[in-house]
């Protein structure tokens, strides 16, 4: 560069298992702001542990949240005739995988939209396109699921919101955050909440999204 002028390389989009070694934080499985480990992020108290303002530096993927909270929806409609996140006896193993085969045939029926399923050589067809049409047809998503409606569309604000770019009127959207927190464990308690969809929800107001 010309002259004397410095650089600041800032790494906001980072892989998870980075993020967790760069902020030493000793597991895949906890939260990089909070410090959350899979049993605290299903509780309230869990939720709204003091955040590591410092860790905020490591951004946020908006691409990946959108399809991992849609897979995070996904797998709980799976679940749904057993309510239960372990899978582990035979005959549930069987119920879910027929609930499962049954979604992805009507997902693939009404929206045209093939879900869950692994792409040869690469990764999966849960894409941000595949995300965003299952957020963007709430009630079908909720016929097809068995989840929610009213929690899918506040998940899809939220995903909107993370995205936009705008100016956020931050306490609206802490409030939004913590209505969808607790529907969600009113609703699915019995489901571990994953590490990539705790992340954005754990600081009630997470001004470092829009930095």
């Amino acid at each position: 560069m010309a002259g004397n002028e410095a650089v600041d390389m800032m790494l906001t989009m980072l892989d998870g298992s980075v993020g967790n070694v760069l902020s030493e934080t000793n597991s895949t499985m906890k939260c990089i702001i909070c410090g959350a480990t899979p049993k605290d992020m299903n509780t309230l108290a869990g939720i709204n542990r003091p955040p590591n303002v410092d860790n905020y530096r490591f951004g946020l993927s908006t691409l990946h949240c959108w399809i991992r909270f849609f897979e995070y929806l996904l797998h709980i409609g799976y679940r749904l005739p057993i309510k239960s996140w372990q899978v582990r006896v035979p005959e549930n193993k069987a119920i879910v995988e027929a609930n499962k085969k049954r979604i992805q045939a009507e997902f693939r029926a009404k929206l045209s939209l093939i879900v869950d399923k692994p792409k040869p050589g690469y990764g999966s067809s849960n894409d941000g396109n595949t995300a965003r049409i299952f957020f963007h047809n709430p009630q079908t998503s909720s016929d097809i699921t068995g989840v929610d409606r009213e929690l899918i569309e506040k998940i899809a604000i939220i995903l909107g919101v993370l995205a936009s770019g705008c100016a956020i009127d931050m306490e609206k959207f802490a409030s939004l955050l913590e209505e969808a927190r607790n529907l969600y464990i009113h609703l699915y308690k019995w489901y571990n909440m994953p590490n990539t969809v705790h992340n954005p929800a754990c600081s009630p107001t997470p001004s470092y999204y829009f930095k």
